[in-house]
């Protein structure tokens, strides 16, 4: 159980970022643009400074990525915690069969997430919401 609530929050995690990206695109940045920022603020990594002044200085812009550093912070947390719950406690073979399971929804969210035609729908339904 600990194992499907761990791959539940990392996809949402890369929904959350997703919908960051779009957010940012439509505040007129590029998409490769957007996507390298909201990706540099969920991990918690620095920006270069022309690209981060393009952000610090637009207020929206400003709290979409004040909030994906919070956000990153928190999945952090949330997944490390549920590694350890995971793996506490567990025997030879059930720690090889979770490792398994984790690594499975893991590839699995990997091949979605660097889908373009998923991609692409994903960020057409979240234009229309």
């Amino acid at each position: 159980m600990i194992a499907v609530s761990l791959i539940i929050v990392l996809a949402l995690s890369l929904l959350v970022i997703r919908v960051a990206t779009v957010a940012l695109v439509f505040t007129g940045l590029s998409e490769e643009l957007a996507r390298f920022q909201t990706q540099s603020a969920f991990f918690g990594v620095g920006f270069t400074t022309t690209e981060s002044e393009s952000i610090v200085s637009h207020p929206v812009r400003r709290r979409i990525i004040s909030v994906m550093m919070i956000f990153g912070h928190v999945v952090f947390a949330t997944t490390v915690s549920a590694l350890i719950l995971l793996f506490v406690k567990a025997g030879g073979m059930a720690i090889l069969v979770r490792l398994i399971y984790i690594s499975a929804g893991v590839l699995i969210l990997w091949i979605i997430a660097t889908s373009e035609w998923v991609g692409r729908r994903i960020s057409h339904l979240i234009t229309l919401a």
